[in-house]
Formats: structure tokens, C-alpha cells, sequence
């Protein structure tokens, strides 16, 4: 059993304890939970966070099930907006250890990977066709005037890095700029563009307006909402890999972004 089932049932409890609302996106015996954390002003404002497409990549979930780490720094977005976590897209990965095969931490029972074919009319996972469905009800309610999705990447051992769509580049280098100042350089990958599908490598650590079939295309590419990627340093420890994210989310100007969306 992933590491990640240990995190959620507390996890909930606490959110709750601090006033955030549950929602479960279920068929069959799937039951996805999103947590809904009300702004402390009136605003259609809706900032939202997801993770856990990959099981192998624990970072991002336990960091946004773990209300004792990430509260403090989604307070102070909770001013501005509503926040809305997506803490463990994949389902299925939770019956496995994180240390098993990508066939069960990546893929369903199909084959078919949970970061795929959003927003297509391909067979998706079901878990893609819940979140789509739920995310289209926010984007008709809410103005979701930002999405940060949380990952790891196993294929670059201990290094992290960025991927932003839809974002202009004074936001761009402000991000960049903050977390470089951050997160030492031995971690920044420098990226190269072999085997990138469109976009630009941007300050060797970042890339830009990549397409594909992804999460983040769908919300970027489809819905037009600034999309920021956070890549935690896979084979580090915990701790430094939350930090990562830690430091991508302290990252985004969100004053500045309201301003210009």
C-alpha cells in the first residue's frame, strides 16, 4: 500500500478542523477528494492546486494533505482568493507501494496514464473524466485565475525543475528569479529541448508552453488559466523535496497576477 493512504484520512480530519469543505468526485469505487478552502473576502477568485497523477511521486500529496505545512503557506493567497487541492488524482496507485512498477503507479488497468489525454475525447482514465467534469463546474462558477500542479520526475534523479504555460514573462522571471534564489543550483536542471514538443527552454531551469496531452495543457491550452508546474527533486529526501514545492508555491506573485488577469 503507497505511502500516500497513511496521509489522507488524517489529512481530511485536520482540513475540516480548519474549516474547509470536502467534496468527493466518485463513480464506482472511485471517491476523489477535493478540499475547498473559502477565501476570507467575498470573491469568485479560485486558485487551484493538484497532485498525485504519479504514485512513485509522494511529495505533492502528503504536502497538501499535510494541513500543518502547506496551511501556512496558502493563507496568505486566502486573502485574495478561494483555493481549491486536488491532493491524489490517481486512485488506483494507492493500493501500491511507491516503490513498485510504473505499470500500477503511472497507468490504469488499461494502460493508460493519469497525465494523458485531458480535455480529448480518447478513452481517459476515469479519474481524468471526474476531475474534467468537476474543474469545467469551477471554471462556469469561479474566475480560476491560477493552477499549480505539483509532481516529481524520476527520470532526473535529484533535480527540479519548472514548466509554466500561458504566463507572461514578467510573472515568468519573477517566479524563476525567487525560486533561483532559493534552491541551490546543484538542483536546478538545465534543461535541454531534445524531445520537447513545442515551446522554449527559458533560464536553463524551465520550460515554456510545452503541448500535449497533460493536466496542465488542459487547463492552460483549453481553459486558458496561467498554469505553473512544480518538478521536486525525485531521490531527495522528503523534506528537501517539499521544500521545493514549498518554494514554487511562495513563488507565484499572486497580487500581481490578480492584476493582470
Amino acid at each position: 500500500m503507497n505511502v500516500i493512504n497513511s496521509y489522507i484520512s488524517p489529512g481530511i480530519a485536520r482540513w475540516k478542523r480548519k474549516g474547509a469543505s470536502i467534496k468527493y468526485l466518485k463513480k464506482s469505487a472511485i471517491s476523489i477528494p477535493a478540499i475547498f478552502l473559502k477565501s476570507t473576502k467575498k470573491t469568485k477568485n479560485l486558485f487551484l492546486i493538484a497532485s498525485g497523477f504519479h504514485l512513485e511521486e509522494t511529495s505533492g500529496p502528503i504536502y497538501l494533505l499535510d494541513s500543518n505545512q502547506s496551511y501556512s503557506n496558502l493563507k496568505k493567497i486566502l486573502k485574495f482568493s478561494n483555493i481549491v487541492l486536488l491532493p491524489v488524482v490517481n486512485q488506483r496507485g494507492l493500493k501500491y507501494k511507491e516503490t513498485d512498477s510504473d505499470n500500477y503507479l503511472r497507468y490504469n488497468d488499461r494502460g493508460i496514464n493519469y497525465n494523458t489525454r485531458w480535455g480529448s475525447s480518447s478513452e481517459k482514465c476515469v479519474e481524468v473524466t471526474l476531475i474534467e467534469k468537476y474543474i469545467i463546474q469551477l471554471f462556469a462558477k469561479y474566475n480560476i485565475v491560477f493552477v499549480l500542479s505539483l509532481h516529481e520526475d524520476s527520470t532526473e534523479f535529484k533535480k527540479g525543475y519548472l514548466w509554466m504555460n500561458s504566463l507572461d514573462l514578467k510573472i515568468r522571471n519573477l517566479i524563476q528569479n525567487y525560486v533561483k534564489n532559493r534552491i541551490s543550483p546543484k538542483i536546478l536542471r538545465r534543461l535541454r529541448k531534445i524531445g520537447l514538443r513545442q515551446g522554449f527552454i527559458e533560464n536553463n531551469f524551465t520550460i515554456v508552453d510545452s503541448k500535449d496531452d497533460s493536466f496542465e495543457n488542459f487547463t492552460s491550452a483549453i481553459l486558458g488559466i496561467p498554469t505553473l508546474i512544480s518538478e521536486a527533486p525525485f531521490g531527495l529526501s522528503l523534506t528537501q523535496r517539499i521544500f521545493f514545492h514549498k518554494t514554487v508555491l511562495n513563488s507565484i506573485p499572486f497580487k500581481k497576477i490578480l492584476n493582470t488577469h
